[in-house]
């Protein structure tokens, strides 16, 4: 499996990423709770037994993690999708997503020469690759169920901000893993605001009630999503 990213597009320029390797890639539009799966270049672990119905298939490409043809831009991709986003959500809200999704376009990955072998760029970036530690702000937020959440802020290195971007971790990762803090840095650089979140007992202190999150439990970004559009 490889990692894909999550967006929530939200008219105040939120969107949300994810650097969780399990979560499947799926485009949301704040104007409708329905789900629009993109064209975008994902892998199924061969091992998966359960089936794909011909409509599951119809909105998802697979496409190998190693040799994946890089596409000419994403707007090209969402435009191609089966069945038609207008079939899915309002026109307009698409139309803002299109537009949105076009100002990232693809670029293929090129290794240095001594590091396209695949086990060599992976242990090169494990020891060598280590992204400093940014300067986050955090907040901790008391969630509606009397427990609480931490927040790390990071700025954006431009004077005026392009938006704020919603950042969350893996699976019992943090808001400090490589991965998480790469992605955090890249944002502040391109002009935008990030909230990275520390989901709950991920934080370095253990949560207050019982439970904690698991991959379905989505009450605390909302939470944070719906505070952060107010």
């Amino acid at each position: 499996m490889v990692a894909s990213p999550l967006l929530l597009l939200l008219p105040s320029s939120l969107l949300l990423l994810s650097s969780c390797s399990s979560c499947p890639p799926l485009l949301f539009a704040s104007s409708s709770s329905r789900l629009l799966g993109s064209k975008l270049p994902i892998s199924f672990s061969k091992s998966a037994s359960s089936p794909l119905t011909a409509r599951t298939r119809a909105l998802f490409t697979v496409a190998s993690p190693r040799r994946r043809p890089p596409p000419s831009s994403l707007s090209a991709m969402v435009a191609s999708s089966s069945p038609s986003p207008s079939t899915l959500i309002p026109s307009s809200p698409a139309t803002d997503m299109v537009q949105v999704l076009s100002s990232f376009p693809a670029r293929t990955y090129r290794p240095p020469w001594w590091a396209r072998q695949a086990h060599v760029n992976t242990i090169v970036g494990a020891l060598f690759a280590t992204p400093p530690t940014p300067s986050y702000e955090r907040e901790r937020w008391t969630t509606p169920d009397g427990d609480f959440v931490d927040i790390d802020f990071l700025r954006s290195e431009l004077p005026a901000s392009r938006g704020i971007v919603l950042l969350y971790h893996g699976l019992e990762s943090n808001s400090l893993a490589p991965l998480t803090v790469r992605q955090a840095r890249s944002l502040s650089m391109a002009g935008f605001d990030v909230a990275a979140i520390g989901f709950r007992g991920c934080s370095g202190e253990d949560n207050l009630t019982p439970g904690g999150y698991h991959l379905g439990f989505t009450d605390d970004v909302h939470f944070i999503a719906k505070r952060l559009h107010e």
